[in-house]
């Protein structure tokens, strides 16, 4: 876990990219099926590299939203 500090309210969170069509995980998940389907074993670990760095990227993310959403009330 980070030190990262962060300080807002649960509408913070919206402006994050976890989530949604256009979110980290789904551009995770669009790099890691199209990796299969490169002819080359290159282009397939370039994909599969890029892959794994969004599902890092996502993994930030959801710290962020963890951290922001630490003493939130139920509403």
């Amino acid at each position: 876990m980070s030190n990262l500090k962060l300080q807002g309210d649960e509408n913070s969170v919206e402006n994050l990219k976890f989530g949604g069509p256009n979110g980290e995980l789904s551009a995770a998940v669009r790099y890691l099926s199209q990796r299969y389907s490169m002819p080359t074993g290159r282009a397939k670990g370039v994909l599969t590299d890029i892959g794994t760095e969004k599902l890092a990227h996502w993994e930030m993310i959801a710290t962020m939203v963890y951290k922001l959403m630490k003493g939130a009330t139920p509403q």
